[in-house]
């Protein structure tokens, strides 16, 4: 498991976000705060893409306003 700690929310505390991949259940995990998503490998890849897609977008808009 990887641990990768991001940001600070609004009361000044860290937040952590994990990120892995569990052999057993053959899925990938996504823990933020108390909430822990799960998906299969065809949503991680999809949940992947659209985050990308978000953030490029974003960095498109962000270039296109100076």
């Amino acid at each position: 498991m990887t641990i990768r700690k991001y940001g600070i929310d609004e009361i000044g505390k860290r937040e952590e976000v994990s990120v892995w991949f569990c052999d057993s259940c053959d899925c990938y995990h996504i823990k933020a705060g108390n909430t822990v998503l799960t998906f299969n490998r065809e949503e991680f890849s999809e949940f992947v893409n659209d985050t990308w897609n978000c953030f490029y977008d974003q960095e498109e808009n962000t270039l296109a306003l100076q």
